[in-house]
């Protein structure tokens, strides 16, 4: 492979068109595919929540950053609450990092070749299911993250610092584990005895948390505000994995993918042949290493952070001719990758006007509207995205079904709000309508009858 016609014909801006029909041909193949994640679908509940004129946690309650509902509010809002644009909206961030990472290389290795094949990996990175997804509160923390990284690398000015600080803040309000960037940088610059640095770093940070609190503070519901960013998010990373298990970490990738599993494997050793590793790229790294294994809990959309790392990892590489067969290997990894993916994606372009029709949760919607039952109160421990096509609030306060019987939060949220989160009280309080799910609760509950419908065997109604 001849490495300088490739730098010779790469540029920049080529770079950006080539990441972004890449992003197109990893991505749209998911777009029949109606919801990843539980996650995301509160995501959506929540942003919608504050069209009711609440802000976050006010009303309806979740484990992350006040700025990822408002994020997917601002996506509610421009794509008319219609699921296959916010999806397409939600790849938008890939390409965003994408540039980002780009820009990063030119201060580590300015090569053209270096930054096709960093762009390529992180890209693809984002497409194995289950990993990065589109749509996940990582990807979005990402653009600050990547973004305040590329200032910290410039440290031409103070207020290279200073934006850097205020990026990475912004960051840990979309997900709260991204502080662990901040300790990761703070020690960096502990180390190197840059004190006046580490003072403006984290006044850069406390920056938008500060704003946060005034908002809350002067809405009066400042209690609230703690519960959402610090009470709920504390409880459910006490559960975390702090511990090395690398076995986990591979196998996870291997049982998505064994060709990007392996793929990964090469990265240090591109790395170690290296002679321009950058002191503060070993932070970074660290810090993803230590969200995974922390606050991430070890799933896979986690990961997120560790592929960025590993991509940028990529940005060390000297071409030489023991490289070349690396990544060649590289190339046919994430190559195949790519294809496993991308089987869908010319039928979800010829169907684009019918792919909600693929959509098993908005055919359930359909039918609950039909029968008048969307009117009634309803408590989603499954499908919760539910919620969202019909535009109501969960029946309790918490979003997550998952935090509903999660023993740390259910135990902050019955200290902070004097409010028994046992399914059996809950249960008690007579929803009209309850979506069961046999891994959180009985679906055989005395004063409810199964409804019969076509998209779902699991509603119940209480009867008359």
């Amino acid at each position: 492979m001849n490495f300088k016609k490739i730098e010779n014909v790469l540029n920049d801006k080529l770079l950006y068109s080539i990441s972004f029909i890449a992003i197109i041909l990893t991505q749209f193949p998911f777009l029949n595919i109606e919801i990843s994640n539980w996650d995301i679908s509160t995501f959506l509940i929540g942003g919608q929540d504050i069209g009711r004129g609440n802000f976050p946690y006010e009303s309806q309650i979740d484990t992350k950053g006040p700025i990822l509902y408002f994020i997917y509010y601002f996506l509610i809002q421009i794509s008319n609450s219609n699921l296959v644009f916010i999806k397409i909206l939600n790849d938008i961030p890939i390409f965003l990092i994408s540039i980002v990472l780009i820009k990063t290389l030119s201060h580590i290795n300015n090569s053209q070749t270096s930054k096709f094949i960093t762009i390529l990996f992180f890209i693809i990175g984002c497409s194995v299911k289950g990993l990065a997804r589109s749509g996940f509160s990582e990807l979005y923390a990402l653009i600050f993250i990547s973004l305040g990284f590329y200032f910290l690398l410039k440290d031409n000015e103070t207020i290279d610092i200073l934006l850097s600080g205020i990026l990475v803040g912004i960051s840990s309000l979309v997900a709260f584990g991204t502080i662990m960037f901040l300790i990761s940088f703070l020690i960096y610059f502990i180390i190197n005895k840059k004190f006046f640095k580490f003072y403006v770093y984290l006044t850069g940070f406390s920056i938008p948390h500060l704003i946060f609190i005034i908002i809350y503070f002067l809405r009066g519901t400042i209690d609230r505000y703690l519960l959402g960013v610090y009470h709920l998010p504390r409880a459910w990373a006490s559960t975390g994995n702090f511990y090395p298990d690398y076995g986990h970490y591979f196998n996870e990738l291997k049982n998505e993918n064994i060709f990007f599993a392996y793929a990964i494997l090469f990265v240090p050793l591109f790395l170690f042949d290296n002679k321009i590793i950058n002191f503060k790229i070993i932070f970074f790294i660290l810090a993803s290493i230590l969200f995974f294994y922390g606050p991430g809990s070890g799933h896979m959309h986690h990961l997120t952070f560790i592929i960025y790392s590993a991509s940028l990892s990529l940005g060390l590489i000297k071409y030489n001719n023991v490289n070349k067969i690396l990544f060649f290997t590289l190339f046919i990894a994430i190559s195949f990758t790519a294809f496993k993916y991308s089987t869908n994606l010319l039928s979800n372009f010829s169907d684009f006007s019918n792919l909600k029709n693929n959509y098993k949760v908005n055919a359930l919607s359909d039918e609950l509207i039909e029968k008048n039952y969307n009117k009634l109160s309803l408590l989603a421990l499954d499908d919760h995205l539910i919620l969202f096509y019909l535009n109501k609030p969960q029946f309790v306060e918490i979003i997550h079904p998952g935090n509903l019987i999660h023993e740390g939060t259910k135990k902050v949220l019955n200290e902070r709000l004097k409010y028994d989160y046992d399914l059996d009280e809950i249960i008690l309080k007579k929803p009209e309508i309850i979506i069961c799910n046999t891994s959180l609760y009985s679906c055989d509950i005395d004063g409810y009858t199964n409804i019969e419908l076509k998209n779902s065997t699991n509603v119940l109604k209480l009867n008359d």
